[in-house]
């Protein structure tokens, strides 16, 4: 025994460590099956577990949509559409002068051009035309 007495204070120090982490354990464990009558943190859960399943319902479905806001931004989508500018010259009661504008005058945004027709590359002239890069 004198051979190992100079590790005996890393011994004690171990299983004093040990002693201390199966308390710890032991603790866990009976706060999750609950040795008292209210049955512990497991009892609390099986007796409240429709109003936690919505309250984590809810919580998630918030927490998924803040997520797809910041990183997606569908909002800039939404709100940058072209507005439809209305002209005030169809309105304006017949008589009435126009007011000079207070901002500068912007043309409506539901305007389109016509489109002009593309001619294909190996469409044939037309009658009566001559082809392009004959003379």
């Amino acid at each position: 025994m004198s051979s190992l007495f100079p590790f005996k204070w890393l011994a004690d120090a171990i299983q004093g460590v040990l002693d201390w982490f199966q308390y710890f354990i032991n603790s866990i464990i009976g706060f999750v099956t609950g040795e008292s009558s209210s049955g512990g943190f497991l009892g609390l859960i099986l007796r409240n577990w429709k109003l936690l399943l919505a309250v984590l319902i809810v919580a998630g479905t918030v927490i998924n949509l803040l997520i797809y806001f910041a990183r997606w931004k569908p909002h800039w989508w939404w709100f940058a559409k072209k507005r439809m500018i209305v002209n005030d010259e169809l309105v304006r009661p017949r008589g009435q002068k126009p007011q000079a504008p207070a901002a500068p005058v912007r043309k409506p945004s539901t305007i389109v051009p016509k489109r002009r027709p593309v001619p294909s590359v190996n469409s044939s002239p037309q009658p009566g035309r001559k082809a392009k890069g004959s003379h």
